[in-house]
């Protein structure tokens, strides 16, 4: 019975510190403010904070190349999307191809496409930079205002 008591009196203590402390920390919460098309270098203002949401390329995944003629080797295609976040490129998007030779005769293996991109959101804080580079023409942001 006393270690039951006991129990209950810890638990109700323990209750009561966690009421006291969710009303000392202070929580923020976030506010939509706009949508942006990021397309220079702009930096994310104090009180602010973006979510990239998409990317908008210059051109699209490409359609399966054939090499023509005879002596060639299969044709790799490699193409590379990329944006900049505080001064250092990020790859958002990279295509891989191999495609279908001809080489002595008999045409080699393939084709072959891997296709990879960026895993979506991107939360920036205030005072990040943020800018396009190769193959990306927008960079689709969501802005929210910080409410303490």
């Amino acid at each position: 019975m006393k270690n039951l008591r006991s129990a209950i009196l810890i638990n109700i203590i323990v209750v009561f510190c966690l009421q006291f402390i969710s009303f000392i920390v202070k929580s923020q919460n976030l506010q939509f403010s706009q949508v942006k098309l990021i397309n220079t270098l702009e930096t994310v203002p104090a009180g602010k904070v973006w979510k990239i949401e998409g990317f908008m390329y210059n051109q699209s995944i490409p359609l399966t190349p054939v090499v023509q003629g005879n002596g060639y080797a299969p044709q790799v295609y490699n193409q590379d999307e990329k944006i900049i976040i505080n001064n250092l490129v990020h790859d958002v998007r990279s295509t891989r191809f191999i495609g279908i030779g001809w080489m002595g005769g008999s045409y080699s293996t393939g084709p072959a496409l891997y296709n990879w991109e960026q895993k979506l959101p991107i939360w920036l804080p205030a005072g990040s930079t943020l800018d396009i580079s190769t193959g990306v023409a927008y960079i689709n942001v969501i802005e929210f205002t910080i409410i303490p």
